[in-house]
C-alpha cells in the first residue's frame, strides 16, 4: 500500500510539473501608456499631447482603434513600442494597440 501512495504521489508531480498553472499575460517590456488629448494635423496625422505639453505622433498597429472618431477627447493609449524624440522640437512616435477614453473633451 505504502508503495502504490509513493508512485501516485509520484506522478503526480510529474504531472503538475508539465502542465504549470496558466500566468497572467505580460505587457512587452517596450510599452508604454500615456493620457493627453488626441488631435488631428494639418498633414492627416494623429498626435496625442500629455499634461506636460509632450506630443507623440500615433499610429494604430490595431485596426479596430479609430483615432478620427476621438479627436479632441482626452485619451489614454497603450502603446507596443515607443520611438523617442532625438531632438527637443519633435515628437515620439508611438504604435498604439488600445486605446480608452477618458473625457469626451480635452479638458481635465
Amino acid at each position: 500500500m505504502r508503495i502504490m501512495s509513493a508512485v501516485l504521489f509520484a506522478m503526480s508531480a510529474v504531472l503538475s510539473a508539465q502542465n504549470p498553472a496558466p500566468t497572467a499575460p505580460v505587457k512587452p517590456s517596450s510599452s508604454l501608456s500615456v493620457t493627453g488629448c488626441l488631435q488631428k494635423t494639418q498633414t492627416e496625422a494623429y498626435t496625442l499631447t500629455n499634461s506636460e505639453g509632450k506630443r507623440y505622433q500615433l499610429r494604430t498597429v490595431n485596426p479596430e482603434i479609430k483615432f478620427a472618431e476621438h479627436v479632441d477627447q482626452r485619451v489614454t493609449i497603450t502603446a507596443a513600442s515607443a520611438t523617442e524624440a532625438t531632438k527637443e522640437d519633435e515628437q515620439g512616435l508611438l504604435d498604439v494597440v488600445a486605446l480608452v477614453v477618458q473625457s469626451t473633451s480635452c479638458k481635465p
